[in-house]
């Protein structure tokens, strides 16, 4: 124990020494957790080994009814809580950025973690052109129980990526991972903070990568720095049946672009017209949703109508197509 707090003591006094450094930029760890207790001390230790210093590490736990509030507690004083009534995914980002320095951002969830040398390599992607804004990177999806490899996220190969122009005509840029494997500058999180907030994951971070997309150049890597974790519980990832989530989600973050994005209104349609085919394709019922619907609808040119109409029935016969 006198050991492990010698160590704690001997890297608290390294960061502060090497963030006087102006080649080193302070790097926040943004850590979101609900009722992952049982999951998130790994997150948090590994953030704290990371091979790059200075780091800081911030926990916001959003309102948990287990013993997660006892767990990052005891690990204080090497990490920041934030502990704060539930609100959802967005308002975890947006309580982690308020009380973050850092000039870079890693998202963590709770219940993944990142490889020892995963922050270096952030720091030196975005160091290596100064217009870089986002780094995101390849993810490993692993069995929590065995650490077994199940898959690799899809979307691969290292380059940078200039998409604002496509974003503006209404593309979606491409199959970005999930929130563990997204990071970005600080300054461009100034452009489009604070993130829509609901109590709900419906919208997180979709709506931060189509931002990003929209307003700056970035890069992807094509190496595995982050493990994210199957454990059964998870919200989206690894759940078969689940296509009618995934449509509220793509509704639903349509929304918060068109709403908050105007330079986004294009692929907010395009989200939309998405959304909406798969939706109707499930025989979705929620009054929530039907609402959404009809107010998206109800200030949509007509114009934007005809494009929703014809790119949901072209979604709709790929879908058709692909299970014949």
């Amino acid at each position: 124990m006198f050991a492990a707090r010698m160590g704690r003591t001997f890297q608290t006094c390294y960061k502060e020494f090497m963030s006087l450094s102006p080649s080193a930029p302070l790097v926040s760890i943004l850590i979101n957790n609900y009722n992952y207790g049982r999951y998130v001390r790994s997150a948090i230790e590994s953030a704290l080994s990371q091979t790059y210093q200075p780091v800081e590490v911030i926990v916001v736990d959003d309102g948990s009814t287990d013993n997660s509030r006892e767990i990052i507690e005891s690990c204080r004083p090497d990490i920041t809580p934030v502990f704060k009534k539930n609100g959802g995914h967005g308002s975890t980002f947006n309580a982690g950025f308020v009380a973050s320095s850092g000039d870079i951002l890693c998202l963590l969830d709770a219940d993944d973690v990142f490889v020892k040398h995963k922050v270096e390599k952030i720091v030196t992607a975005l160091q290596s052109q100064p217009e870089l804004e986002w780094c995101f990177n390849r993810v490993r999806i692993v069995d929590i129980e065995t650490n077994q490899t199940l898959r690799m996220s899809k979307y691969a190969g290292t380059q940078v990526h200039d998409l604002r122009q496509k974003m503006r005509r209404g593309g979606l840029g491409f199959g970005a991972p999930p929130t563990s494997g997204l990071s970005f500058k600080r300054s461009l999180w100034q452009q489009f903070f604070p993130i829509p907030e609901a109590a709900h994951t419906l919208i997180s971070d979709r709506y931060l990568i189509y931002a990003s997309f929209a307003l700056a150049k970035g890069i992807f890597l094509d190496e595995p720095l982050t493990d994210l974790r199957i454990h059964g519980a998870n919200d989206l990832t690894n759940q078969t049946g689940k296509q009618d989530l995934k449509a509220k989600k793509d509704l639903y973050t349509a929304k918060a672009m068109r709403e908050h994005l105007p330079l986004l209104r294009s692929s907010a349609n395009t989200l939309f017209a998405r959304g909406l085919s798969i939706y109707r394709a499930k025989q979705v019922k929620d009054d929530m949703f039907e609402e959404l619907i009809r107010t998206f609808w109800a200030t949509s040119t007509p114009l934007e109508k005809l494009y929703i109409r014809s790119l949901g029935l072209l979604q709709t016969a790929k879908r058709s197509a692909g299970q014949q």
